[in-house]
């Protein structure tokens, strides 16, 4: 009875390294200094090393959609009635700058919120902008 027992602690033994062998390689623990077999160390790169190099950060002057929409009511482009259409056309033929639809809406939106413009919908059931 005795051997038994022996027998199967040293089983239990055996186990439980076997699990724990999976579990770190399953699941490493880096604070527990067991790094599993595909884990990487980081090393600072040296001098020599080729590296990413980071882009410098530039402005440009290009205007978001509220920005285009303020600029073309100060020009006086709403002083007739524009469909968001024209207002793309216009912003892509005449001043060469691309824009989806759903950013000028929503820019044209926050402008009738803000008493900047008006809308009215036209015979097609569409929104015409214009300025007060």
């Amino acid at each position: 009875m005795k051997e038994a027992i022996k027998e199967i602690k040293t089983l239990l033994q055996k186990h439980e390294r076997r699990i724990s062998k999976l579990e770190a390689v399953v699941s490493p623990n880096p604070t527990a200094g067991n790094k599993g077999p595909n884990r990487k160390t980081k090393t600072k790169a040296s001098k020599n090393s080729p590296q990413k190099k980071k882009r410098a950060s530039t402005k440009t002057d290009r205007l978001g959609p509220g920005g285009i929409v303020s600029q073309l009511k100060n020009e006086g482009f709403f002083n007739t009635h524009k469909t968001i259409k024209d207002i793309i056309d216009y912003c892509r033929s005449k001043l060469a700058r691309r824009y989806k639809a759903k950013d000028i809406s929503v820019a044209l939106i926050r402008a009738v919120r803000n008493g900047l413009l008006e809308r009215e919908k036209n015979a097609e059931n569409k929104f015409e902008y214009f300025a007060k």
